[in-house]
């Protein structure tokens, strides 16, 4: 009334062929997914940089930064990295002050990093 050992391994080895092709598909959506969010929060930053230089007497880097900071912390690529950084890593956005610029620097979660990088001018 039971089942044999063959029927018991052969279970096993549906399962085992289920999840070797399951896993890659889950790792590489939850890349993307990740990156989808690093982006988002780029976007942000230069929305943010944007709205908070449109005059050159507000666009100052530290306000800026405390300000952005507090808004989005999200930072998907590690936990308990900041999403503001002096040196960007995965995950996390620079911002810069230079004159008449703001320079907004990111990197996605890949292995190599893509980097992303924007410039605002201050009107």
């Amino acid at each position: 009334m039971g089942f044999s050992m063959v029927e018991m391994m052969i279970v096993v080895a549906i399962i085992v062929v289920l999840a070797a092709v399951a896993v890659p598909f889950f790792n590489s959506y939850t890349l993307k997914t990740k990156n989808r969010m690093v982006k988002q929060n780029f976007d942000l930053a230069v929305r943010y940089v944007k709205a908070a230089c449109q005059e050159s007497s507000d666009c100052i880097q530290d306000q800026i930064i405390n300000n952005l900071g507090r808004k989005n912390t999200r930072n998907p690529c590690g936990a308990g990295k900041p999403f503001i950084a002096a040196d960007p890593q995965r995950g996390q956005v620079k911002i810069e002050v230079n004159g008449n610029h703001v320079a907004v620097t990111g990197k996605d979660c890949s292995e190599p990093p893509e980097t992303f990088s924007a410039t605002v001018s201050i009107e």
